[in-house]
């Protein structure tokens, strides 16, 4: 015959038998819920392994967290950005239209509207290394359950000069990493990584 639990005991503690509290991923599974960040920008490519991910990953309980990374322009008096970098609400009001059109529409397209949809707007440098540590920060901090994003479209020749963003999250994110490559999206199929 089991003992009752003492006095006092919450449910998760019952649930757990006395053994570590339950990871936020553990957390997500029991709540139903799951945080799913993807790793967006404003070019096509990306709106296709969205597409791909509303059609093909994500779930009617997930939370989507939408990461847009600003590229860095270190010298003031060259305007690669039609906004001010170092105003948030003007980066902000710059953005919104590109990611509710390509990417928050495109939930709604499909019935999802009633996601959560959060955006997040990062200003980094265009390396791949940093690109790569701001989407492995940003998965941490939102405690995602599964981070989203395009393979390489690069030559290996190209990766290996210049570094590849995609494969730095995929060696070192400490969450669970999906790469969306364009193979999957030219119809050759699910590779790589948990859904």
């Amino acid at each position: 015959m089991a003992a009752a639990p003492p006095a006092g005991a919450t449910a998760a503690a019952q649930q757990h038998d006395g053994a570590a509290p339950a990871s936020p991923r553990e957390q997500q599974q029991q709540q139903g819920t799951r945080r799913v960040l993807c790793a967006v920008a404003d070019d096509d490519m990306s709106e296709q392994v969205f597409a791909y991910a509303v059609d093909n990953i994500l779930q009617p309980t997930d939370h989507v967290h939408l990461l847009h990374v600003m590229v860095a322009v270190p010298n003031r008096d060259l305007r690669l950005d039609y906004f001010d970098q170092h105003d948030e609400k003007s980066a902000l009001a710059a953005q919104q239209p590109m990611l509710e059109r390509r990417y928050v529409q495109r939930l709604r397209d499909r019935g999802l509207a009633g996601l959560p949809v959060v955006i997040h707007l990062v200003q980094a440098s265009e390396d791949a290394k940093t690109l790569g540590r701001v989407i492995c920060r940003h998965a941490d901090q939102v405690g995602a359950g599964l981070v989203i994003m395009g393979g390489p479209e690069h030559s290996r020749l190209h990766d290996l000069l210049f570094g590849n963003a995609a494969a730095y999250v995929e060696a070192n994110c400490a969450r669970p990493v999906r790469i969306v490559r364009r193979s999957e999206l030219e119809g050759g199929g699910a590779a790589g990584g948990p859904a």
